[in-house]
């Protein structure tokens, strides 16, 4: 990989360009040809677009545009090479290379098919079906991670992936699906993580909010973004939680009404107070597999009651 301070001096020296479908980027560090195909993806920070390397894999091209700070899209690049690099687990999406080619930041990484939101959005998936197959690739990688002194900081629908991979003796089958956590660009080592991090408006962990209050931001605020999500698919949408609505503890208020048997260990990873929270993934995940081998569970979706002021009227539970 090029050292940032490279990868500045060769970004001031080129003009910024989009790829094009068919155009060919050669990355610098391995000498692999990549063929752009076309854009699929756009966000705040850049476009996404599918390509294919030397050998055929299908891949996806991030190109982070320099836009903003500069100093900010060189610590998302470098932190998503890096994180992705050190925290090689199966179920974390796979970054092949990160370079800069005509002034933007490349990073390559395998391709998956779509995000969980897209599956909240579509009535055809049952969603709960999923909860533990998610559950336990989720909480895996998050493990992972922090084991390696790295926590994710942005776990919520758009980053959880699903992956489909072929059987090459038949590759016209149906393929295996598999569940990646994606999008590191906001890992942090665990000493560096932030309060003052960028922190998507769904998912924001209280510690966050009042870190005076309710403990240092660390590793367990992935844990209690994973909750949120988890709490999200036993609900079969996206819930909607305000700072407020964090503040009072009504995610882990709402779990603990859930008919569910996983939802004490979905409690426990919400709780407010980050010392009182589940200590680890690996213990989440734990529970929550004790608990559905345990009992044997409907797989439809839990009456939730999702509208804001019937939520609003819950009382806040106490960690």
């Amino acid at each position: 990989m090029q050292t940032m301070e490279e990868i500045t001096e060769y970004h001031r020296n080129h003009r910024f360009v989009l790829p094009k479908s068919g155009q060919t980027i050669i990355g610098p560090q391995t000498g692999t040809r990549y063929l752009i195909g076309d854009q699929f993806d756009a966000g705040g920070y850049g476009h996404i677009y599918f390509c294919t390397d030397e050998w055929g894999h299908e891949l996806v091209a991030k190109v982070l545009m320099p836009l903003g700070d500069q100093q900010e899209m060189q610590q998302r690049a470098e932190a998503e090479f890096v994180a992705a690099s050190i925290a090689r687990s199966p179920y974390i999406v796979q970054v092949a290379e990160a370079f800069v080619c005509h002034g933007a930041y490349y990073i390559i990484s395998e391709r998956c098919s779509f995000s969980l939101r897209r599956m909240f959005e579509d009535p055809g998936f049952n969603l709960p079906v999923w909860f533990q197959p998610l559950a336990r690739a989720l909480l895996h990688a998050l493990h992972f991670m922090h084991t390696r002194e790295l926590t994710h900081g942005d776990v919520h629908a758009g980053n959880i992936l699903l992956h489909r991979k072929p059987d090459i003796l038949v590759p016209n089958e149906q393929s295996a699906t598999e569940f990646k956590l994606g999008d590191s660009g906001q890992a942090r080592s665990i000493a560096e993580a932030r309060a003052q991090d960028s922190w998507h408006p769904g998912c924001i962990p209280p510690e966050v909010l009042d870190a005076n209050e309710y403990g240092p931001v660390d590793y367990r605020a992935d844990i209690y973004q994973a909750g949120l999500l988890l709490l999200n698919l036993l609900a079969g949408s996206e819930l909607e939680f305000d700072q407020d609505d964090i503040l009072a503890g009504r995610p882990r208020a709402l779990a603990e009404t859930l008919p569910h048997p996983a939802a004490n260990a979905i409690a426990s990873m919400l709780r407010r107070h980050a010392q009182f929270r589940i200590p680890s993934a690996l213990d989440a995940w734990r529970a929550i597999d004790a608990s559905l081998n345990a009992s044997l569970f409907n797989s439809q979706p839990v009456a939730i009651q999702t509208n804001r002021r019937r939520k609003r009227s819950r009382k806040a539970a106490t960690s």
